[in-house]
């Protein structure tokens, strides 16, 4: 598939890019090309396209992005619609996304389309609710684990969701000047299809300065899933913990496991956590942070017996990070030593995240 998508995507940009370079009065748009090196991916060169404005009409815009290097690649293209209300804001979207990336279990592709109705209830809150259709085909499971392998092939489902925000100050700066806290709830009922299940995450981001250059940042987020009238809940659905959350653990290195072959399997549940004490190194766009880190996952049905591994032990790291911040780019450094782990978790107290822009 590598290959193939290669060829698709580039082909794509060299038919969409004349439209910016002619400078055409109907759209407007941007064309970037990055290159990175992350522990998970490895080395990546990227490009993305985006345009807004399409055949004149202010509310449409499409985006072609993909990545890509020596241990996978993925790419994807969405096309959506926003037009404003008199109140909130409706958004019809489609997309199309192909990945294969060694550390992924499996290889797929697939297409989403949904329709989306946000609507502000307040000065720092938005609900949405919409509904969405999705068609997904694992075409490869790199593993002979009976549990991964039954998840092969095509598959769709069908449902409603709802999400809610609320966001108390901006974000963007490096530090804060004042608290803030965001907290967003997003769930989904998939009624329909060959995959149905229900799903609920909770997620929660603080910052609280402490003095000029200092904060304590915390985070946390869970969740759960669930098949309908007995269907297992896909591999695409469950959560494989590590690399970011926890840090000082793979990604999938912690959590369900296939004792036989090795492979994480991903929980129905999961949780994970951080606190931060941030510091900004003098005026330079730096902050150096002390974390303690915290997460776990677990439940897999039909995992069970002495080839699996499924407890809900919780797991947490110490450690301390680096982050630079820059117009081409960012570069994230973390360094982390589990100090709560089972004996089949595997550990990576080192992770880098470069990431630049041109």
């Amino acid at each position: 598939m590598r290959s193939a998508l290669a060829l698709f995507l580039t082909a794509m940009v060299c038919v969409c890019a004349p439209a910016l370079t002619a400078g055409a009065a109907a759209q407007s748009g941007d064309l970037s090309f990055g290159l990175g090196y992350s522990t998970l991916k490895g080395p990546t060169g990227d490009v993305s396209l985006a345009l807004e404005e399409l055949g004149g009409d202010k509310d449409i815009a499409t985006a072609l992005t993909y990545r890509g290097g020596p241990q996978g690649e993925a790419g994807s293209w969405t096309v959506s619609r926003s037009p404003e209300m008199s109140t909130g804001r409706l958004t019809y979207r489609a997309s199309a996304r192909v990945q294969d990336w060694d550390y992924l279990p499996y290889e797929s592709r697939g297409a989403d389309v949904s329709v989306m109705r946000d609507l502000p209830v307040g000065p720092r809150t938005q609900i949405g609710v919409g509904l969405f259709a999705e068609y997904d085909d694992i075409t490869r499971i790199g593993s002979t684990s009976a549990i991964l392998n039954r998840d092969i092939g095509a598959g769709g489902s069908a449902g409603i969701k709802l999400q809610s925000r609320f966001e108390s100050g901006s974000f963007d700066p490096v530090l804060p000047q004042d608290s803030r806290l965001r907290i967003e709830t997003n769930a989904r009922l998939a009624g329909f299809g060959e995959r149905k299940f229900v799903s609920l995450e909770i997620a929660t981001r603080m910052e609280t300065p402490l003095g000029e250059r200092m904060a304590l940042a915390s985070r946390l987020v869970a969740g759960a899933v669930r098949g309908l009238d007995g269907d297992a809940v896909s591999v695409l659905h469950r959560a494989f913990q590590g690399e970011v959350a926890p840090r000082g653990f793979e990604y999938g290195g912690l959590g369900p496991r296939d004792l036989v072959t090795g492979e994480p399997l991903g929980g129905v549940n999961y949780y994970a956590g951080s606190l931060e004490l941030r510091r900004q190194v003098s005026d330079m766009p730096v902050v150096v942070a002390g974390f303690v880190d915290f997460g776990s996952s677990w439940s897999v049905p039909g995992a069970s017996g002495p080839g699996f591994e499924d407890g809900h032990a919780v797991r947490a790291a110490v450690g301390i990070s680096v982050e630079f911040t820059s117009d081409i780019g960012e570069l994230r450094i973390a360094f982390a030593e589990p100090i709560a782990r089972e004996s089949h978790d595997r550990v990576q107290r080192v992770s880098v995240a470069l990431a630049t822009r041109f």
